[in-house]
């Protein structure tokens, strides 16, 4: 939620109970008209609220795919990937691909080392 770091919504409460995670899967609606510009919006509460949370190792799992522009899902997995990040698709009607996310993310965990 923008303004989270402010204490909007479940604010500092909620930034603080993830400053004990090892690992962030951050899921993005990508349904939304602009699901890049929400990413952002989180990120820089994290970066305001510190703590190391911008720093943690993250995994973007874009949701509501079912419902997505194709055309903008496309844009939008290029740009998160052109920055580095790993991207999944989800959609709650698709079990094939809630499978495929649940399969890989024991390998996903152990090769950001947040697996002992």
């Amino acid at each position: 939620i923008k303004l989270a770091s402010e204490g909007k919504g479940l604010g500092s409460k909620f930034l603080k109970h993830i400053e004990k995670t090892r690992v962030l899967f951050h899921c993005i609606d990508a349904s939304s008209t602009h699901p890049l510009v929400d990413y952002n919006i989180i990120r820089k509460e994290f970066a305001v609220y510190g703590n190391g949370l911008e720093t943690k190792p993250e995994i973007i799992i874009l949701t509501k795919t079912d419902s997505a522009d194709a055309s903008l899902l496309k844009k939008t997995i290029a740009a998160f990937s052109k920055k580095g990040k790993t991207v999944f698709t989800l959609s709650m009607y698709n079990p094939e691909s809630i499978a495929a996310l649940k399969k890989k993310i024991p390998s996903l965990l152990k090769n950001i080392n947040c697996l002992r």
